[in-house]
This record gives structure tokens, sequence and C-alpha cells, in this order.
């Protein structure tokens, strides 16, 4: 393209929309910047900690400045209200904001806070501050791919769980209509335990706050990702194509990058780098790095196909394939693509990234509010509150409202109680843990606003009788994994049982109420005594029962929580609890006294291999359970498998040599 024409691509770009997370402006004074040299792809742009130029964005105590994003500050910041820090991302005070403008952020972050996936960067909260538009996510301590990838490449292997985890967040956005449009290592971001989030989803609006300007650094990285059907339509000043399959030919060239440490199709200036996706073939692996298996070419070519309808048809399909070669089971695809399923018509004909999810599913709001959330219905009554359905208009979400009962709020020791398990849940960022939104207090009523799951509880279940070993490990291995991310920061739940196991759209299971609640039971003491008992008798272990039928002290520990999920997992092979009697008294002796049930007394089709798990998992002695719930969790997984029979034979054969 001649230089001449360097401008109407940058124009054109910036009237498209690039997204305010990765930078628009560096200056309002840049209205005519020279030509630049190619960005290099590796270059994130700098997060290096400063000492803040505020102290507070509303509630949000700020702690440090991470750096500037274009025309964004990102700050790490302590929300004092529940006790946690985040990510406050917000405009810098050299940009205006229109009233347009500030509508079409609203509708942005909307339809963001809508993607409940455990895999998508979630929106905390949303605001103004001195005229400025602000948003407040979790802090991911642990960096962005785009950064990672500075130090070296991967191998296929170990970018099997990053690929799964953002094909999964693609897939059900796709789902929705919600195209992300600019799938790059820069918007893959980690958390501490190296579990990767999406981030950026659609949120184009800032570039209205500084005209035509934009970043020109940030708009050539962008054209590295984008598609040669979207290169062709800024090259023919069309607007710019955005569908599924644009985010996965955006995967791949994520994909291509990961593997190689370069950008395919390294042309100088980025448009250049765009307009030879639609003549040159597709880049070889093994032209870059040598030493990747040639297996691995053949999901670069697909993903990455000129032709749209060549490509992958889902995100997720992408991801199996991606797992199979890297297992050596590459031949596994063509049998996949016989069954996967196809997206209905309706979901590709969506033209655009807008969805309203919470308009479509529930009915007009009635009067009754608490704080800004409106109150639809009850969902539910516990000895700590009451939970209802409600609708954050801010965020246009469902939300679930927990708000502590009236006949109890004036009582302080409770009202503490309840503020100190909104903190406590609020530190535990997992995908197996009911996220939590806000606290607030109502009419002297404190509430807690959480993550809403329209998927019922494991009692719902339950109630239709035993569950398969397949959906029990799934159950298992989720609430597991919890517990241990708890367990790791001294949280012990105290209260695990079928109604605090809930699950989303995509029948995940979600782990709520950290055991704090069942302190009410005990109102007149101190929340500050970890002696306290809390729990459900059918669900508590030998040790909490005896502390409470003998009134001595005890301090929580894990393997309590082990026990209780054991009864879970007795429960949902049998459709019985181990240990029920018509008063709680003798249903707290029978789990201190009486022999753990045999199972083929209920079920005389289950394995044997299932009752040495369950007398591990409820022995009587603490010392002899599962140190861990994931150790647990793979004993169950190896059930469920096969494996398990298979590795004891193997021990038994060893111990006979």
């Amino acid at each position: 393209m001649p230089p001449s024409n360097d401008q109407r691509w940058w124009k054109h770009i910036a009237s498209l929309g690039v997204s305010w997370l990765d930078g628009l402006s560096k200056s309002p004074a840049q209205d005519n910047p020279p030509s630049v040299p190619p960005v290099d792809p590796t270059d994130e742009p700098s997060l290096t900690v400063t000492s803040p130029s505020l102290q507070t964005i509303d509630r949000y105590e700020i702690k440090a400045a991470l750096g500037r994003r274009g025309s964004t500050m990102v700050y790490l910041a302590h929300d004092p209200d529940l006790v946690r820090d985040v990510a406050v991302r917000v405009l810098l005070p050299d940009f205006s904001v229109t009233s347009e403008f500030r509508e079409r952020f609203r509708q942005e972050i909307e339809l963001i806070a809508a993607l409940d996936h455990p895999a998508i960067v979630r929106v905390f909260d949303f605001g103004e501050y001195d005229d400025r538009p602000y948003v407040v996510m979790p802090y991911l301590a642990g960096g962005t791919l785009q950064r990672r990838l500075v130090e070296k490449p991967y191998v296929l292997s170990e970018l099997v769980p990053i690929i799964k985890r953002i094909a999964a967040a693609l897939d059900q956005a796709h789902q929705l209509g919600v195209m992300h449009g600019q799938v790059n290592p820069g918007n893959i971001l980690f958390d501490d335990r190296d579990q990767a989030y999406l981030s950026d989803f659609g949120v184009t609006q800032f570039v209205e706050a500084t005209g035509e300007v934009v970043d020109r650094d940030a708009v050539q990285a962008q054209l590295n990702y984008i598609s040669p059907e979207q290169a062709l339509s800024l090259e023919k000043g069309n607007p710019m194509i955005m569908n599924r399959r644009t985010d996965v030919y955006a995967l791949g060239v994520t994909l291509f990058e990961a593997l190689t440490g370069q950008i395919p199709y390294q042309t100088g200036h980025g448009y250049d780098t765009a307009l030879a996706r639609l003549t040159e073939p597709v880049p070889q692996l093994r032209a870059v790095k040598a030493d990747i298996p040639s297996t691995h070419q053949a999901i670069i070519n697909r993903a990455m196909a000129i032709q749209p309808t060549d490509r992958y048809e889902t995100a997720g399909q992408l991801a199996r394939h991606v797992e199979e070669v890297a297992s050596g089971r590459w031949y596994f695809e063509q049998i996949t693509e016989q069954v996967q399923p196809k997206l209905s018509s309706k979901t590709e004909a969506l033209p655009s990234n807008r969805v309203s999810p919470v308009q479509s599913e529930v009915s007009a709001p009635s009067e009754t509010t608490i704080g800004r959330y409106q109150i639809y219905e009850q969902l539910g009554r516990g000895a700590m509150g009451v939970v209802y359905l409600g609708y954050d208009p801010q965020t246009n979400r469902q939300v679930a409202v927990k708000v502590l009962p009236r006949v109890f709020s004036f009582a302080p020791e409770l009202r503490h109680n309840f503020q100190r398990e909104a903190e406590l849940v609020a530190q535990l960022n997992h995908e197996g843990i009911v996220s939590i939104y806000d606290f607030g207090e109502y009419d002297y009523q404190p509430f807690i606003v959480m993550q809403y799951l329209s998927g019922g509880t494991l009692a719902d279940r339950l109630v239709d009788g035993p569950l398969g070993l397949r959906q029990i490990r799934k159950i298992i291995e989720r609430v597991a994994a919890a517990l241990d991310e708890a367990h790791q920061r001294q949280i012990i739940h105290r209260d695990v049982k079928p109604p605090n196991i809930l699950f989303n759209t995509a029948g995940e299971a979600l782990l709520s109420d950290f055991g704090i609640a069942t302190l009410m039971e005990q109102a007149g003491a101190s929340s500050d005594d970890d002696t306290q008992i809390g729990g459900t008798p059918m669900y508590m272990s030998p040790e909490q029962a005896e502390a409470i039928l003998h009134e001595t002290p005890y301090k929580s520990d894990r393997r309590s929580d082990v026990y209780a999920l054991g009864v879970i997992f007795f429960e949902a092979l049998t459709g019985q609890v181990p240990y029920r009697r018509v008063k709680s008294y003798n249903t707290l002796l029978a789990h201190m006294t009486e022999p753990i049930p045999r199972l083929s007394e209920f079920n005389p089709d289950l394995p044997p291999e299932c009752q040495d798990i369950i007398d591990r998992v409820l022995a009587k002695d603490p010392a002899e359970r599962y140190p861990s719930a994931g150790e647990f969790a793979r004993d169950v997984a190896e059930l469920a498998s096969g494996r398990l029979l298979l590795r004891r034979l193997t021990d038994k054969l060893s111990s006979l040599e």
C-alpha cells in the first residue's frame, strides 16, 4: 500500500474501535502522527509498579500504579468492604467524555458482566470517578501470555490447558452471539495458580473519548491477529467483520506465536502483515523453529485457513485437536469432526456483540429493592440469611442477594460475622467458588451480592436418586479443588453439603457459603473464636460431633471438610447419607460410634473399590483420612476411569516381587 494511504488505515481502524484495555491514544496532540517502524509483538505495555497519584477511586484504596495502557491507567487497589485486592482501570484525565460515550461504555460493560464463565475475567464493579469511567476487576498476579512469551516459546503439551480454557470461554460467548474481536497473547492473563483467563470482550468505546487519534503501536499489534477477510474489509474501507471464525483465526495466530516465539507473516508494517494473509500461504512452524513436530502444522493450517469455511467451526474443536496432537493421537480429529455438533444458524447469523440474557430470562422487576439491586423472588432461606434473585441495573445481570434476617439485624456480633463471611469468600478467586460482587448495608441489614447460578443445587439433583460415577467424579473434582484453594489460605468451610453445591448453566459445580454462616448458631459468642462449631449434623465429622455433644473446644481442620465431602460421595452413590436419625443428637452420636455402612447394602452393583475409598474418607480418626480433598478426588477420578483397579493390581504385583 502506498505510504500516502497510511493515515486512511489509522483513521478507519480508529472508527472501528480498539480495546481501551490495550491502549488508544498517547496524547490528544497527535492528530497527524508520522510513520513509525513495526511494533515488536512481544513488547507488552509496561506495567511497572510506581507510586500512585490517586489515593482513592470511590471506595477503592489505591495501593500502586501498575502502569499506563493507552488512554487508561491501571491501578492495584484494595476494596475495604470485601477486604481484597482488585485491579482498577480508569480513563486518564486528559480525555473528554461525551454522553454518547458514557452510554456505549455502559452497554459494553453490561455485555462483559453477562458473560458468566470461569475463564473470562469478571467485572466486579464500574462507575465514574471525577467524570472518568472506571472498571473494577480481579487482580490477576500471573501476568499475560504475551509477557511470558518474551522468556521462551511453549511446547504444545504446555499449551493444552491454556487453549482449552480460552476456547471454552470463546465458545460460550459465541453461543450468546458475543464475539471477542481481539484474541491475542496480551489478552490472555494468569492468576497465581497459573490458570488462564480471557479479557477484553468488546470494550471498544474508549476510542470515542479520543476522536480519531489512536495508539498506532496498539493498532499494529491488533493487525497481527486479524483474519484475511478482516484485512480485506479494512482495505476496502468496509465495516470490520467479526464472527466466531475470526476469533478462531486469532486463536490460531496466538498458538503459532506461542509455539515459535514469532507472529506469522512478518512483512514490516502492520497493514502489510494484514494484507499478506490474503495472498501468501499459511506459514510453516518448522520454518521458524525447526524442532517443532511436523504433526503440529495441521492445526495451524486449519485454524489459519484463508477461507473461513475451511477453519475449525468452534474454538472448542481447535482445542480438542490441540489436545489430541499433544497426546500423540493426531488422527482423532477425523472422528471428532463427525460427531461435533453444529452451531445453530441463528447463532451464526448474529451480527454484533449485543446480548441481553437478563432481559430475556426475567420478567419486569418488582418495586422491591435492596440498595441498587432490584429483587424478584426469594431463592432460599438458611441459618445465616435469606437469598433473593436480584437484578443489577448497573451491570445488567442477574445476581443473588444474601441478606441477614431482620430479626438479627441489631445483633452486632452477627452483623460482624456476616461481613466476615463476605470478606473470606471475596479473597477466594477460584472457578469452583461462587464469586462475590459487592457488599453493603441497606435499612440496617447487611447484604452480600453474589454470582447467580441458575442450575440448581446438588440437593435438587439427589432428589431423583443416586448419580453415575462419571457425574460424581466431575462434581467431586470441582468441589475438592475449591476446598484445597480455601484450605491453602487457612479457610475452613465447616458446612460442606449438597445445598451448598450449586451449578452454572454449563453444569459445572461451584461451592458456596464458607462456614462462617453457621456461626449464627452461636449468636452470643465472638466470631474470632476458632473453637466454634458450625455445620449440619448429617455431614459433620466425628470430631465435630464429639465437640458439640461434650461441649468441648474444637479447632477447625481441613479434614472435617474432607469428611463432609466423603458423606456427599456416599450419598451420590447410594441416594442416602450414611448416618441419619430422627434427632440431631442421635445423628451426631452415630458419626462417632457406629461403623461405616457397607455400600453393598444400598447398591450391590457398585465396584468394591468404592468401599475402600469410603472407608478412608469417612475414617473416624482424622489422621487416617485423605490429607486433602484433592487426594480424595484423585482416587474418585481413577475409580471412575478404571485406573484405580489397575494401580492396585500393579502395587500388589510389585509387593510380591
